[in-house]
């Protein structure tokens, strides 16, 4: 180690981490405060302390946050610390009166803006220097000001609120005098590769004052990130002109300069983080049956919250102790989450989940299915879409939030009414975090304060369970320089997790210029601590590394690894490893497993569920059981609904439902095929106001509806013109219902309802028929699609599963409908809406220019009563089947499970 004499400021370099635990050794917490960035490296201290001492003071370990802090809350203790969240909430409020729509938007934008340009912001002349330096670069100048000049107002309308949050405060000292003189125990700064050029000026503005040493990560590759070795270099030249450390000429990356240190090194190409977990758990396992122990094991990430859910399972079953807690997230438990969702549909910042948590998991529980809320409201734009039902309506808009701007005492104040669990620690965490904005003159929109509370509850965390204190560690990248591990684990070590996503507003090349001319340095948005981290680690010596690299990401994506796993790699980077055997596994080997595991892979049938009486059966039932029995089971049997969404764009059922609603009014009696444009409005206006269909959005209902009156005008047109062919055909029945009964011992049908009789329903959109005689009825049959396609074809019905019209056509020809006994069908036809042809189906010879033209596959009477055998048949097999309770997901086609809204109940084993 090597240190300048100066009697105030001392830079100490170190070439590894076993020079700063010598420091640490001879550390005298009585008179010095060490200084650190993060609060794993505060307690790694102070456990030191503790076992060297018994005792350690809350004056000798600090953070530097918490240095920086104390400093200003000594010299201006009218500032009030908050939360960026916050600041951000704020930030909402000040940019509703921007003029700048596209930037009204992003607040995020404006407090990025801020975080990127406080050193500019902080400093005197910042603004005029950044402005002059901005005049010779025009493109700059106009991609960049506009977000300069927002972030500038509102840091200065934050700054003159007394309003703080950590990452400003430093920016905010520069600026300052006298707050230097407010210390008198010495410092140690431990930063590492975080110490930034602003923090550097208050280190050497303090070092007028008191005695300070400034460690300095200095190994032979530093120099390859000058970036972050710039605040160090800057002291270093204060200190001596010859201070300054020469340019290195050993132009190669850091990866290619850093060797490893430690004593042994394994590296491990895995399939991905759960075969990673695996193989640390199977290791470490080992290594504790050996005597090693926990504490000296630690597992490293680049973030390591993101491996704790996958870890924490496989270490519980080992039995293997580790030092992190279990915690719960506040915004993750009922009480908190319900609370929420009820304060914001105070307002009109509605979200389906909260809809969905107090209608169906609260006190306040709502008399309705499902499936029919789900339809009704997931596809919501604001609180106004509450309306589609009156009763939910009624229920969350009896109390509205007030509007305006409220102040915090305000907002408690309602927030307390709509608390109603008994769990008061719950509450009094809420109360104690709100209450910390006491003495905050802020005032913000009801919604703005409950996004405010609900940023921080989803960060505020209850300890379920606590860690155990020497056991095995869990530590991120930036929090791992300690020299008490022996055994290490690297998670993660792909390319993707060590990208920081630091928004910067000016390139890289830009931020150096401005540092070359200007002397300002911006964060420089390339060179990352986490890197420098990384391989500063690898600079400890005694110790067991384990590289571990997994192939693909938690979601499934392939993953690159990072350069410096590749340079250590060598010729083994390409073999993929398999992970060791852990408890877990040898479990699941020695269970059974159950006879529906084998039912779902394919290689036992379904069971059988028979039933004690058949549903009431229809044409579109039988369809849907022949496309797939569990289809019908869920709907018929376990009475799910497949409503369609209420959205802003109709589907095609209730686009459907509309044209079949118009056209049923346009053709009721007395009949009037001339009805004009108004005429049309006017009965499309009434079919909304009967709540026949239900819309998205009433906004979009004129254009929809001037669609539909052109519908109704072409549906006007076509049938006058069918009149004038076919002067005798009449329209007999719109929407006609009926309901006959099938007797399953006799395998005939009735009007009359027997013991074990199964029920049959059906209606047909249009009856149109002639009277030949007194007695003699011809009809034919109507069904109104919107486009046409190969099934409409008769020939195709039975094959492709077209059942409908043909059962309601033999329901009318053996007289089971009522009121058209003796009537004889000679036509069951498509009335397709998109061309207005209503000629496809089934024709016989005999209704050819009676009741529709000469078609060109007409058929006889013998072919109609052959394809009735033929439907009956296939009818008697589908009932004894349902009633049998042959219920196994057989799709007729694979395709249809794409379409299936219970695919992810169903159990068919290609969907497992």
């Amino acid at each position: 180690m090597q240190a300048s004499k100066d009697p105030m400021l001392k830079i100490v370099t170190i070439q590894n981490p076993e020079e700063k635990k010598k420091l640490i050794d001879h550390f005298d917490p009585s008179k010095t405060t060490w200084l650190v960035s993060d609060l794993r490296s505060k307690f790694e201290i102070q456990n030191t302390l503790i076992e060297k001492y018994g005792f350690f003071e809350d004056e000798s370990v600090l953070r530097v946050s918490e240095l920086w802090k104390r400093l200003l809350k000594r010299s201006f203790p009218d500032f009030q610390f908050v939360s960026s969240d916050l600041i951000r909430s704020q930030l909402k409020e000040n940019l509703k009166e921007e003029k700048e729509t596209q930037i009204k938007l992003l607040d995020t934008g404006v407090f990025e803006a801020i975080q990127s340009f406080i050193p500019l912001y902080s400093h005197p002349s910042g603004d005029q220097a950044f402005v002059d330096w901005l005049k010779d670069r025009p493109s700059v100048l106009s991609r960049v000001f506009g977000w300069y000049q927002l972030g500038r107002k509102n840091y200065d309308y934050f700054i003159n609120q007394n309003l703080m949050i950590p990452n400003w405060i430093s920016g905010f000292l520069m600026n300052q005098s006298g707050w230097e003189i407010h210390l008198e125990r010495s410092l140690i700064f431990d930063l590492g590769a975080e110490l930034s050029m602003v923090e550097q000026e208050l280190i050497w503005r303090l070092s007028q004052q008191i005695d300070i040493q400034v460690i300095h990560p200095s190994p032979d590759w530093a120099q390859a990130f000058p970036h972050l070795m710039r605040p160090y270099e800057e002291l270093n030249s204060r200190l001596t002109p010859t201070g300054k450390r020469a340019a290195s000429n050993d132009h190669r990356s850091p990866l290619e300069q850093v060797q490893y240190s430690g004593e042994k090194l394994i590296l491990q190409k895995l399939t991905g983080p759960l075969a990673e977990v695996k193989y640390v758990t199977e290791k470490i396992r080992v290594l504790l049956d050996q005597g090693v122990m926990p504490h000296q094991v630690a597992v490293v990430a680049p973030d390591i919250e993101k491996y704790w859910p996958l870890i924490r399972p496989y270490f519980q079953e080992e039995g293997i102790p580790v030092a992190k807690d279990v915690t719960t997230r506040l915004h993750g438990l009922p009480q908190i989450s319900t609370w929420i969702g009820r304060l914001r549909l105070m307002t009109d910042e509605v979200l389906y989940s909260d809809l969905e948590i107090q209608c169906f998991q609260s006190e306040k529980q709502m008399d309705l299915r499902f499936e029919r809320f789900e339809a009704l409201f997931s596809q919501m734009l604001d609180g106004t879409d509450l309306g589609r039902l009156s009763a939910i309506e009624t229920a969350f808009r009896s109390e509205r939030a007030p509007s305006g701007l409220v102040d915090l005492d305000t907002y408690i104040g309602w927030i307390l009414k709509f608390w109603s669990w008994k769990e008061d620690s719950l509450l009094e965490i809420v109360l104690r975090e709100l209450l910390t904005l006491s003495q905050c003159q802020v005032r913000m929109e009801f919604s703005s304060w409950t996004s405010y509370l609900e940023k921080v509850l989803s960060k505020k965390e209850i300890c379920n369970e606590q860690g155990h204190r020497r056991g095995v560690q869990f530590i991120n990248i930036l929090s791992a320089d300690s020299a008490s591990f022996t055994y290490r684990f690297f998670v993660g070590l792909t390319e993707s997790n060590f990208k920081e996503n630091r928004k910067s507003f000016l390139t890289s090349y830009e931020i150096d210029q401005l540092a070359r001319e200007r002397g300002f340095y911006l964060a420089h948005p390339e060179q990352t601590a986490a890197l420098f981290e990384l391989l500063w680690l690898f600079q400890h010596q005694g110790t067991e590394d384990h590289l571990l690299f997994p192939a693909t990401s938690l979601q499934g994506g392939v993953e690159a690894p990072h350069p410096f796993w590749l340079k250590l790699g060598g010729h083994s980077i390409h073999v993929m490893s398999s992970p060791g055997h852990c408890r877990w596994d040898e479990k699941a080997s020695q269970a059974q497993l159950p006879p529906a595991v084998y039912r779902d892979l394919g290689e036992k049938d379904f069971e059988k569920v028979p039933l004690e009486k058949v549903p009431s059966l229809s044409a579109s039932s039988l369809e849907t059981y022949q496309n797939c029995p569990f289809q019908f089971f869920a709907s018929r049997i376990f009475a799910l609904l497949d409503e369609p969404l209420v959205d802003l764009e109709l589907d095609q059922r209730k686009k459907g439902s509309l044209a079949h609603a118009l056209f049923e009014k346009l053709t009721e009696s007395p009949l009037n095929l001339n009805r004009s444009e108004q005429e049309i409005r006017e009965i499309l206006d009434q079919i909304i106001k009967e709540g026949i269909i239900q819309l998205g959005d009433n906004q979009l209902w004129p254009s929809l509806r001037e669609r539909h009156v052109k519908l109704g005008l072409r549906f006007l047109e076509n049938e006058r013109d069918w009149a004038k062919k076919f002067p005798t055909s009449q329209i007999l029945d719109r929407e006609k219902e009926f309901q006959f009964y099938y007797d399953p011992s006799e395998k005939k049908y009735s009007q009359t309802k027997g013991i074990n009789s199964v029920s049959f329903s059906g209606k047909i959109d249009r009856v149109d028929g002639v009277s030949v005689g007194a007695t003699d009825q011809k009809i034919v049959l109507i069904d109104y699609k919107s486009s046409q396609d190969s099934s409409h074809s008769f020939a195709n019905w039975l094959k492709d599963n077209r059942l409908q019209l043909g059962f309601y056509a033999m329901a009318f020809d053996m007289g089971l409908v009522s009121g058209y006994q003796g009537a004889q069908v000679l036509g069951a036809h498509y009335y397709i809406l998109k061309d207005m042809n209503r000629e496809k189906g089934m024709s016989l010879t005999d209704g050819q220019n009676l009741l529709f033209p000469e078609v060109k596959k007409s058929i006889s009477h013998e072919e109609k009563n052959q394809f009735y055998e033929e439907l009956n048949n296939l009818l008697f097999k589908f009932v004894q089947a349902i009633s049998d309770g042959d219920f196994g997901p057989r799709p007729r086609e694979k395709e249809i499970c794409d379409r299936c809204r219970w695919r992810a109940l169903c159990r068919a084993p290609h969907l497992m």
